[in-house]
């Protein structure tokens, strides 16, 4: 793939955590060349200031909205050197609509991936052995995931929905064709 010729694009992968987000996320940024967003590691950083971490968790929606806001500088970011980025985090409807304005702006492509996992079982067993060691961060728990399902909101269509029920490989092969790219 000629990158130089390829429209800049936003690829924002959500769902609730454990659900295989950050395996596509990855893959797909190596493949495109772009960048990858992840809210849990930007806030990971933010978390190192303790002032700064107390002021932002005075409530969870001025933290995940401060999240979703340093993803927003740095898609914008990218977005002015005509290059693409790929967001890795729990979505919610306004962050999504603040991206897809940037992409407007931009004249860039906004690609929307929702993961599921529709066994709970294995959906539990995945968190409860998950180790993704991001520095200052906790590790989440399958209480923690119970409490994000209940909560979370699907993004609108269009998008493309996988279920980490079927294989690695089957999903990036959707999540690739979904976005154009060759295989």
């Amino acid at each position: 793939m000629d990158l130089r010729s390829v429209t800049p694009f936003l690829c924002v992968i959500s769902g609730v955590p454990g659900t295989g987000k950050s395996t596509i996320a990855e893959t797909i940024t190596v493949e495109t060349n772009s960048a990858l967003l992840n809210w849990d590691w930007l806030m990971s950083a933010v978390r190192v200031f303790p002032s700064v971490w107390d002021a932002a968790s005075a409530d969870w929606d001025t933290r995940r909205d401060l999240g979703y806001e340093l993803m927003a500088r740095m898609i914008e970011s990218r977005f002015r050197l005509g290059q693409s980025s790929v967001a890795d985090c729990v979505t919610r409807q306004s962050a999504l609509d603040r991206w897809q304005k940037l992409a407007v702006r931009y004249d860039a492509s906004v690609y929307v991936v929702e993961c599921s996992l529709t066994d709970p079982a294995e959906h539990q067993r995945r968190i409860s052995g998950r180790e993704r060691n991001i520095p200052g961060w906790d590790e989440l728990v399958w209480e923690d995931v119970l409490a994000s399902r209940s909560k979370y909101v699907p993004l609108p269509e269009p998008k493309l929905t996988i279920d980490a029920a079927d294989s690695v490989e089957h999903n990036l092969a959707l999540a690739r064709s979904y976005l154009g790219l060759k295989t």
